[in-house]
């Protein structure tokens, strides 16, 4: 309660009451406790009035800058999964699960999956399909993470209004190739032999205008040689291609329901009998 203390200052108390009673049990008073807290009711006015004029500065500060927040956050998961596939993959506890597969479907739901990336930019993506109906025996999972890194850099770094191409097509007898063609302009020459490190970004200084952990094409690399496949690219002044090459898995001539798979085998011989 408010009270008003001798020295004719005004401030709170907390009282208690209880009884007082005789060696009877009698209640023949009443002891009462007053407690001074005054201060603890001007730092609880202090701390609401701050955070009335925090709410009432900062709202709209804060609503402005949410966006930039959510792109560090978004950056920052990127980074963590980035590290962990990286980690999985060297230690050889990523799962690979081996399926025959159409290809053309595959890079259909890998195209899709882009086409919110960076509409500002305004990129168009077209498939180029020279192989209908191919097919090789991949990891469908893997595969498309892969080719989503191959197509975000290719919105990133395209033109405004420009066209990133994927194209499918058989490469000599036995293989498939897939390849992400963009409008931009070429890696630098210094860059190239260092595109597949780790962390590795052309730009690498704090002001880069392209965001990237430097470990899409990494992780991209490892994934693509552990299908038993072959990652490269070709880039120029303008427009680069990163292409991925496949065994073809195609149907044995006596039995159509079969398949031949092209990759490299082992022969493992052993003197046992059985």
């Amino acid at each position: 309660q408010m009270t008003v203390f001798p020295d004719d200052s005004e401030g709170w108390l907390n009282t208690l009451k209880a009884p007082f009673r005789d060696h009877t049990g009698r209640i023949v008073g009443i002891i009462t406790y007053n407690r001074d807290v005054t201060e603890q009711k001007r730092n609880a006015a202090v701390k609401n009035e701050f955070i009335a004029t925090i709410s009432h500065e900062l709202r709209t500060p804060l609503t402005s800058i949410r966006g930039s927040l959510g792109l560090i956050t978004e950056r920052l998961v990127l980074l963590i999964n980035d590290i962990l596939d990286l980690e999985k993959l060297e230690s050889g506890k990523m799962p690979f699960d081996l399926q025959r597969t159409r290809l053309r479907p595959l890079l259909e739901q890998a195209i899709a999956a882009s086409s919110s990336y960076m509409p500002e930019r305004r990129v168009t993506i077209r498939l180029v399909d020279e192989a209908p109906d191919i097919e090789a025996k991949t990891d469908t999972n893997r595969l498309h993470q892969v080719f989503a890194n191959f197509l975000s850099n290719a919105v990133k770094f395209s033109p405004v209004d420009g066209t990133v191409t994927v194209t499918i097509a058989r490469l000599g007898e036995d293989w498939v190739r897939m390849s992400v063609s963009d409008q931009g302009q070429g890696i630098p020459e210094s860059f190239r032999k260092r595109i597949f490190g780790k962390f590795e970004q052309a730009d690498a200084t704090d002001n880069r205008q392209k965001g990237g952990t430097g470990l899409g094409l990494s992780i991209a690399k490892t994934i693509v040689e552990k299908l038993g496949g072959k990652i490269g690219f070709d880039t120029g002044d303008t427009g680069t291609t990163f292409h991925v090459d496949l065994p073809e898995l195609v149907a044995r001539q006596n039995d159509p329901a079969g398949v031949i798979d092209h990759r490299p085998r082992v022969l493992v011989c052993e003197d046992e009998r059985d």
